[in-house]
């Protein structure tokens, strides 16, 4: 039977969230970035970025394996269920007259971490840039990880998580990440497609949603429906825009591709 297509208010995602907020040239590898996430896979270095000042985290689709890195790099790390949290040091110098500086050390830094079994070799360039988040992507371990994810509540429910993780730009447990852009531009509005995340039942996209009017206008989400296939549940998480305003427009599609396999 045909699930019913759900539609959420921003009122109801923004309660939810905030309730749950607390190269050698054939070895060498840069991760594939979107915004502040970066995602790796295969072996061989992977060279990615991480934040000089603030916190970054390094995520695994399970139990992460203990890090392996040099004690003198000025680096802390710290482990939790299936993520590291790193953090660059800062430096303290002391000078005759009794001043004070701290610097923090642009060095790249090589980490060994397990991830599902397998290792990976990441070299972390520290960078003028805020948090950022490394995912480390196994395919096969993530096929599962991703089913248990899409049957872990009933389909609301479900439904409900997976918007929320978009939202908060949270890559939902087994998903693979894509920035494959796309662009459609309509009389009052232009839609920008930015993120999508592939799960094995279901297709996260996350649409900028921009108004080309000379007045405020509120949108309806429902008017967006047909122009996607096998949808199964949009948010337009801020329906009245300024002109020239942007909004953040969440649907799920069914994935296809894994009714076939």
């Amino acid at each position: 039977m045909l699930k019913k297509l759900i539609t959420m208010t921003a009122t109801l995602l923004f309660a939810v969230s905030a309730s749950n907020a607390q190269q050698n040239q054939q070895n060498i590898k840069e991760g594939t970035s979107v915004n502040n996430i970066s995602v790796v896979e295969g072996e061989g270095l992977h060279y990615v970025k991480i934040s000089t000042k603030d916190i970054s985290r390094i995520s695994c689709s399970s139990e992460i394996g203990e890090p392996f890195f040099s004690k003198e790099k000025e680096m802390e790390v710290y482990k939790h269920n299936k993520e590291l949290f790193v953090k660059i040091l800062p430096r303290q110098t002391v000078f005759a007259d009794g001043r004070t500086s701290v610097n923090y050390s642009n060095i790249p830094r090589e980490i060994y971490i397990e991830c599902a079994g397998r290792f990976f070799s990441l070299v972390l360039i520290p960078d003028n840039v805020p948090a950022q988040q490394i995912v480390l992507n196994t395919p096969n371990d993530n096929i599962f990880n991703a089913m248990a994810t899409e049957t872990a509540s009933d389909y609301e429910n479900v439904i409900h998580d997976l918007i929320k993780s978009a939202y908060l730009g949270v890559i939902p447990s087994g998903f693979k990440l894509s920035n494959k852009k796309d662009v459609m531009h309509f009389e009052e509005a232009a839609l920008t497609l930015n993120k999508t995340y592939t799960g094995y039942k279901f297709i996260i996209e996350v649409w900028s949603l921009k108004s080309k009017l000379n007045e405020e206008k509120e949108f309806d989400e429902n008017v967006f429906v047909p122009l996607f296939k096998d949808i199964r549940a949009i948010t337009l998480i801020n329906p009245k825009l300024l002109p020239e305003e942007e909004s953040k427009m969440i649907i799920i599609r069914q994935n296809t591709t894994a009714e076939r396999k």
